[in-house]
């Protein structure tokens, strides 16, 4: 497990009130090889996103191309024309790409749309279970700024909202059980 700042909001004479908490939150491994990455979560994030400009190295990335089936699922319009640096994770032409955010640390900016292996130990809701993987998962490259405000070691944040490629629903839909062609006795 892995300490990150996190706030508790309650309520206080009817009022929202944000303190600052520790929480422990569970880290994914990404990548090949697989790498353990801290991450924050951000319960209404709409996706993934990591820092990859200062030391994201993986045999298995891959930028999604623009106008890609990939960037259509993202719901991503803008495509990066241009990069001016050799070609690499969050910097790749023809590449399409999202805002990250940072709402602890208000900050955002643009970023690459690209899929890797993600891999996270599963649970039976008491003992740790085995790991499971998702090996094209979306995510978007942060820049390095982004991290401003976040807990020490933490390397992006981890998405769980109601949007077509957030953690939840990637791994859901990586998982679902095709019954179309089963037969029942």
């Amino acid at each position: 497990m892995i300490q990150a700042l996190d706030y508790l909001l309650h309520v206080s004479n009817g009022t929202w009130i944000a303190r600052p908490c520790n929480t422990s939150i569970p880290s994914i491994n990404q990548r090949t090889p697989l790498l353990p990455i801290s991450l924050t979560l951000d319960l209404g994030g709409q996706f993934l996103w990591v820092e990859c400009y200062t030391s994201y190295v993986s045999s298995t990335y891959r930028p999604a191309r623009c106008r890609s089936a990939q960037c259509s699922l993202a719901r991503a319009t803008s495509c990066v024309t241009e990069c001016n640096s050799p070609p690499s994770p969050g910097c790749n032409n023809n590449t399409c790409g999202l805002l990250p955010g940072n709402p602890i640390g208000l900050l955002a900016t643009f970023g690459d749309v690209g899929s890797d292996v993600v891999s996270i130990q599963s649970t039976n809701g008491k003992n740790p279970g085995p790991f499971v993987s998702v090996p094209q998962l979306l995510f978007v490259c942060g820049s390095e700024f982004l991290l401003g405000g976040l807990a020490n070691g933490v390397k992006g944040m981890a998405g769980l909202g109601r949007a077509q490629i957030s953690l939840p629903s990637q791994f859901s839909a990586a998982f679902i059980v095709k019954i179309e062609n089963s037969q029942f006795v």
